[in-house]
């Protein structure tokens, strides 16, 4: 099976048919491939041997449940799972690296959700596979490095 996409380019539709996608870049098989090639992993997560992204579910601060996906890692920063909410056919990311989200993308992303920052904030979320190595945690608001203490990040609604 050949299917490549750009991680930024998967949609609910592609982590219902596959709930895992593996990053294919370094594979020595992808000659149009880059760091955000991925590809379906067609087997169980424990088994997967590059970086992945994994089907995610996500409780708002309303009760309301969204999916999306994570990366397994080290659930200590948002920064190494990068969970993404996938609604209304957008990925709504809440880590942003260096970048602070300013407000007009902000007020895109809550559209994108169809929520206000009160009914998002904070949310929990779970992968929706099972695995060996549990991705479970907390997210406070949409996070990015401070610029001024590249260890701290900021939560911001």
């Amino acid at each position: 099976m050949r299917i490549r996409k750009q991680v930024y380019d998967l949609t609910l539709d592609d982590m219902n048919e596959f709930p895992i996608w593996e990053f294919v870049h370094g594979d020595g098989q992808e000659e149009d491939g880059d760091e955000a090639t991925v590809r379906p992993a067609l087997v169980k997560l424990d088994d997967v041997e590059r970086m992945c992204v994994a089907q995610a579910c996500f409780t708002l601060a309303d009760g309301s449940i969204m999916k999306g996906y994570a990366s397994p890692g080290d659930i200590g920063s948002l920064g190494h799972i990068q969970p993404t909410i996938l609604a209304n056919g957008e990925q709504v990311p809440f880590w942003h690296g260096i970048r602070k989200p300013d407000q007009q993308w902000l007020a895109m992303a809550y559209q994108h959700l169809g929520k206000r920052p009160d009914e998002v904030f904070p949310i929990t979320f779970a992968l929706d596979v099972r695995t060996d190595r549990p991705v479970a945690g907390t997210i406070p608001g949409f996070q990015f490095l401070n610029g001024a203490e590249f260890e701290m990040t900021e939560a911001i609604c």
